[in-house]
């Protein structure tokens, strides 16, 4: 699905959008946080079972989205609390326990590496990864690799 990193606020609006995924924009309220929009709904990243619509965003470079998130922050000073509280723990257990293929979980894996600080949160998840013959070998071998370094 195609993701486009822009920044746009409404007059007077509480909501500040940070990026369109497909129809949808992905955002923050200054109070309540993390949110989606699409058409006139308006949904919070509050529960794991509530980031399916957030996926699309571990197909970005976790670097470049992370850029995008420094550099917003930076220039709102009312916006960079929320901001660094992006769910990103919530969407990666969502793409570990919610998808019947790789591909979710491929992706998560990829963001897992680059976050040491993540991975200890992430050991069952690695085990049940790992376990999975379903799952190709290359990205189990990657997960073990992970499990290896947290002991």
């Amino acid at each position: 699905m195609k993701i486009k990193l822009d920044v746009t606020q409404s007059q007077d609006s509480p909501y500040f959008w940070i990026a369109e995924i497909g129809r949808a924009k992905l955002g923050i309220h200054q109070v309540d946080g993390w949110c989606m929009q699409l058409n006139d709904k308006i949904s919070f990243f509050d529960s794991e079972d509530r980031c399916d619509p957030l996926l699309p965003v571990l197909e970005l470079d976790r670097h470049l989205f992370f850029e995008h998130l420094h550099n917003i922050a930076s220039s709102n000073e009312v916006l960079s609390q929320v901001i660094g509280e992006f769910p990103k723990e919530l969407l990666l257990k969502h793409a570990f326990h919610s998808s019947f293929s790789a591909y979710w979980p491929e992706k998560a894996l990829a963001w897992l590496d680059e976050d040491v600080a993540l991975q200890p949160a992430f050991k069952s998840e690695l085990i049940r990864f790992t376990d999975n013959t379903v799952m190709p070998q290359q990205a189990r071998q990657n997960a073990k690799k992970i499990l290896n370094s947290l002991r």
